[in-house]
């Protein structure tokens, strides 16, 4: 998730300086349920005593509704296509929510 911030924040900036609109609270959507967890918490307990600094970075700007980071499932991130090999199912669902197309068969 730390990754995932760094990446957002960066385009948290960039976004900001081309004056574009984009969602506030920045969403950051995960499907490790404690890591969202531990992000919206700015408690640290005896489990997550060995967490250094990139953790309270998150939980700063999480508490401060800089960013919001939500749960899904696995089955519904469809950045999986790029990183891990998938059911032939899962496969066609994400790519057809990224907007990728098969191209026509040449004859």
């Amino acid at each position: 998730m730390t990754h995932a911030f760094k990446e957002a924040l960066w385009l948290h900036v960039f976004l900001s300086l081309l004056k574009f609109l984009f969602p506030h609270p920045f969403p950051i959507l995960s499907d490790n349920q404690a890591a969202c967890s531990l992000s919206n918490s700015p408690a640290i307990s005896a489990c997550s005593k060995h967490i250094d600094i990139r953790h309270h970075l998150i939980c700063t700007h999480v508490l401060d509704g800089t960013f919001l980071t939500t749960w899904i499932p696995t089955t519904d991130i469809p950045a999986d296509i790029f990183t891990e090999s998938l059911p032939s199912v899962t496969f066609i669902h994400h790519r057809t929510v990224l907007g990728l197309s098969v191209p026509p068969s040449l004859p």
